[in-house]
C-alpha cells in the first residue's frame, strides 16, 4: 500500500516538473523575437535591423536592443548608443545613404546624417570602428 502511494506521489511530482518546464520554455520563447538575427559584418543599403538583430566583427557588435536603443558594444561594455530607448523600433540603412533609427510610426529618432555620403555599407572595421559609408560614427 505504501509503495503504491509513493508511486502516485512520484507521478504527481514528475507531472508538476513537466508543466513547470513547459511554462519556462514558453516564457523564454515569448521573450525572444523569432526574427532576431546575426546580419553578418555589415549592412547594405535597404537593410533593416529589427529588435535583437546585430552585426558583429572582431568582438564588437552593433545591436538593435529590445529596449529600442541602437548600441555599439565590445566585451567591456557599451561604446556608443543612439539614445533612442524606449521609442526606437527598428534601424534602416536607407538607399540615400542615411542610417536611421525609426519609431513604430516610421519617424526618425536618430540619423547618421550621411545622405549622399560615399560608401555602400554600415560596417564595423577590424579595429572596432563603426562606419556609415565613409563617415566614422564611433570608436570602440
Amino acid at each position: 500500500m505504501q509503495v503504491a502511494s509513493e508511486r502516485r506521489a512520484m507521478r504527481g511530482l514528475v507531472r508538476g516538473l513537466a508543466v513547470a518546464t513547459m511554462a519556462v520554455v514558453a516564457m523564454v520563447t515569448a521573450t525572444a523575437p523569432a526574427y532576431a538575427a546575426n546580419l553578418g559584418q555589415r549592412l547594405y543599403k535597404g537593410t533593416y535591423m529589427h529588435k535583437g538583430d546585430y552585426i558583429a566583427r572582431s568582438g564588437v557588435q552593433l545591436l538593435m536592443q529590445q529596449d529600442g536603443n541602437l548600441v555599439l558594444r565590445n566585451t567591456y561594455g557599451v561604446c556608443w548608443a543612439s539614445g533612442t530607448n524606449p521609442s526606437g523600433h527598428q534601424a534602416v540603412y536607407q538607399r540615400d545613404g542615411n542610417f536611421v533609427v525609426l519609431n513604430s510610426s516610421g519617424r526618425a529618432l536618430w540619423a547618421s546624417n550621411t545622405v549622399g555620403n560615399p560608401g555602400t555599407t554600415v560596417s564595423i572595421e577590424t579595429n572596432g570602428n563603426l562606419y556609415v559609408g565613409n563617415k566614422l560614427i564611433s570608436v570602440c
